[in-house]
């Protein structure tokens, strides 16, 4: 945890350094990291200020989707998308900060939670962003199928032992480019909600 930089008007209780997305400084907060302090009441507020300039604060209660997971294809790019009512959404950054990040998104989620907001809570990327992984590299493994199982059909009664030997290392890396797929979907990419704290913290560094 960052604590080196005292900023006025935040305490050194909750506070967490992490990497800021461009959506982030569209709002105000300049610089590619914030801190972020999280501050427990009956209301529990949450700040974010630029080590640059810039400064945003919302009540807990205002945060209407809490998206947590990891960057298409870059699955060691952590990343917790936040939407407040009213607002633009932002996104927020642990990559580099990965243990300030961890605890921030948990400490999020516990205050939530403790307001009765767990089910705005989720993980994977947004639909859409889904969907094209699943079009793109799902497609290409069921392209491979057809074209092969076409092949087949066509002049397979002619066909060597090579060429069957050629086929089956073809057919072989399709099926495993489509098990990768559905496997990254289901683990990293699918958009659900999350069931619990332990589930939650399957998606954090």
């Amino acid at each position: 945890m960052n604590e080196a930089v005292p900023l006025e008007g935040l305490t050194k209780d909750h506070l967490y350094c992490v990497g800021a997305a461009p959506s982030l400084r569209w709002q105000g907060v300049k610089g590619k990291e914030v801190l972020v302090e999280v501050a427990t009441y009956d209301a529990p507020h949450v700040t974010i200020q630029s080590l640059k300039r810039g400064m945003i604060e919302f009540p807990v209660a205002d945060i209407v989707g809490l998206r947590v997971g990891v960057e298409y294809l870059k699955r060691t790019y952590y990343r917790c998308m936040i939407r407040r009512r009213g607002a633009p959404k932002f996104l927020l950054y642990g990559s580099n900060h990965a243990a300030d990040y961890r605890a921030l998104v948990l400490h999020l989620a516990e205050e939530m939670q403790g307001i009765g907001h767990f089910d705005r809570v989720r993980r994977g990327l947004r639909w859409w962003e889904s969907a094209v992984h699943l079009a793109v590299f799902g497609g290409l493994a069921l392209v491979c199928c057809g074209a092969l199982y076409d092949a087949w059909a066509r002049w397979g009664a002619s066909w060597k032992r090579d060429d069957y030997l050629i086929t089956a290392g073809l057919g072989g890396f399709a099926l495993l480019l489509l098990f990768w797929t559905l496997w990254t979907w289901l683990r990293w990419y699918r958009p659900r909600r999350v069931r619990d704290m332990a589930d939650l913290a399957k998606v954090l560094p």
